[in-house]
């Protein structure tokens, strides 16, 4: 077995060169019988011969000798494939067009804003924005002046109308309402009257002014600021007049309607005490009665159908005395017929055709408070005299003479 100085003779002890140079030489021999003898290289490498000329003169040849590939089981010449047309993506262009304008605009608008970004222009622009908001104010104004004039004139043509239908009720509806009513129309002129209109502003014009200079776009601010300021005090003196307007029309359509209420308990005494009419008449009255309300629940004042309402109450009292003449024409009729018979001398017994005087009764002056004359066919309160001249019994017709018929009817005069 060899030692490490036996394999490594470099050994720094060792000093002499002569020893050093024979021993490399030993480890040499070593090395080469350990790992084998080294590899010889080659002084000039071998010469490559240049083949692209030939590489080219190949790829030419096949080129032009190139056949199309045949498929088994297919006959005839192969098609060769064609490349198609290209079709266009309109709606890429939709969009490439559209991002283009964007671009464009935008740039304007920018450059725009650029160009007035001076101090000036955009007071000017203030100014703008004021006016515009001072001339709306202006219109709000306007409008509210014109509402209340209008409001005014329509409370003055309704009390116009309704004045004379209540002069035209006088009578056949409840009094006090009636007088409440009147009142209320008085009330209402009297109120409208008193009442000032505002009055509209004039309309803001923009005086001629250098719009470069900042001085005066500045004061241009200011005075219309102030006039915005006016506005919004004629504003809320407008809101008051109309509301005083509408609480005066309120109170008098609220006076009209509980008029308008009273109706059908007004036509509902009328019908009953003038029962003996016919039943249509009856109807009629109490139909008219009920439109007064209705008219009025609908937004109206009800003025036409209380001026249709009277003439139906009159004529339903003009039946009633017609059916209480023909009851009492009915009884006379038959007291008439009943009241023939035999006749005698006498006072009032009426048993004898000849003989007897008679006393003839003063005529009441009230239906009601005595009878028929005395004597003949219509005795009187039941002791009248007379000679029977004319068949009767002399004993008085109507007994009692009390001016009733039955069901409670009263004879008119």
């Amino acid at each position: 077995m060899n030692s490490l100085a036996d394999l490594f003779t470099d050994d720094r002890r060792s000093g002499d060169d002569g020893i050093r140079a024979a021993d490399s030489i030993i480890d040499e021999r070593r090395l080469a019988a350990l790992v084998g003898p080294p590899r010889m290289e080659q002084a000039v490498p071998l010469a490559r011969p240049d083949e692209t000329g030939q590489l080219v003169a190949m790829v030419a040849a096949a080129a032009q000798s190139a056949s199309p590939v045949h498929i088994a089981g297919k006959s005839g010449a192969p098609k060769m494939p064609r490349r198609g047309h290209k079709r266009t993506d309109w709606l890429n262009v939709a969009f490439a067009v559209l991002a283009v304008a964007v671009v464009t605009v935008v740039g304007v608008f920018g450059a725009i804003q650029f160009a007035n970004a001076s101090p000036a222009a955009s007071a000017l622009r203030a100014l703008s924005v004021d006016e515009a908001s001072l001339a709306n104010g202006e219109q709000a104004v306007q409008s509210g002046v014109t509402r209340i004039e209008t409001l005014m004139a329509e409370a003055r043509a309704e009390a116009d109308g309704v004045e004379p239908a209540l002069a035209t009720v006088a009578g056949y509806v409840d009094e006090s309402a009636r007088a409440a009513a009147v009142q209320a129309v008085a009330d209402l002129r009297a109120g409208l009257d008193a009442i000032e209109v505002p009055s509209t502003p004039a309309a803001y014009t923009r005086p001629a002014i250098d719009t470069d200079d900042l001085a005066q776009v500045g004061a241009q601010i200011d005075v219309v600021r102030e006039r915005s300021d006016e506005l919004t005090a004629m504003t809320e003196q407008t809101r008051a007049v109309r509301s005083q307007v509408v609480a005066l029309r309120d109170a008098f359509v609220g006076s009209i309607a509980a008029l308008g209420a009273s109706f059908p308990a007004s036509a509902e005494a009328e019908v009953t005490e003038y029962a003996e009419a016919l039943p249509s008449f009856r109807d009629a009255v109490t139909a008219a009665a009920a439109a007064v309300p209705a008219a009025q629940a609908a937004g109206g004042l009800g003025a036409a159908e209380m001026v249709a309402y009277p003439p139906l109450v009159d004529a339903l009292r003009r039946d009633h005395e017609r059916a209480i003449a023909a009851i009492i024409a009915e009884r006379e009729a038959a007291r008439n017929t009943t009241g023939r018979g035999s006749t005698s001398p006498g006072t009032g017994s009426g048993n004898s055709d000849t003989g007897g005087t008679v006393t003839p009764e003063p005529t009441p002056s009230d239906p009601a408070t005595g009878g028929d004359t005395g004597g003949g066919d219509t005795g009187g309160d039941g002791s009248g005299t007379g000679d029977g001249s004319g068949g009767g019994d002399g004993t008085g017709g109507n007994t009692g003479g009390d001016g009733t018929l039955p069901g409670g009817a009263v004879i008119l005069p």
